[in-house]
């Protein structure tokens, strides 16, 4: 199911960065806990959005709605959910866009 996850996580990445724009992805361990957060550039959403962005069937009215259905964040908040982890959505400087997804590290 994690696989779903980071499918999901990725292609939103790519599907809504500019042309051209780097997508980054970044992977920490600190204790027992497993940080993985992938960003790209190029979000137009408002910071009041962010909270929308993990139910289901939510897409924002842009250009770009017409390239998703709105399941792809909230089946991963679910899968990760059911890992006893966090996902998060945050927005940066320049439109950087993140998603953080904090998982517990197996031992």
């Amino acid at each position: 199911m994690m696989s779903q996850v980071w499918i999901n996580l990725l292609d939103n990445a790519i599907k809504f960065s500019p042309e051209k724009e780097k997508n980054h992805c970044k992977h920490k361990k600190i204790a027992d806990t497993l940080y993985v957060s992938i960003s790209n550039y190029g979000c137009n959403l408002q910071e009041e959005e962010l909270h929308n962005i993990f139910d289901r069937f939510y897409t924002k009215s842009s250009p770009i709605a017409g390239k998703g259905n709105g399941l792809g964040l909230s089946i991963a908040k679910k899968i990760i959910s059911m890992h006893r982890g966090d996902i998060t959505a945050k927005k940066g400087e320049n439109s950087l866009f993140t998603i953080t997804v904090t998982l517990p590290a197996e031992k």
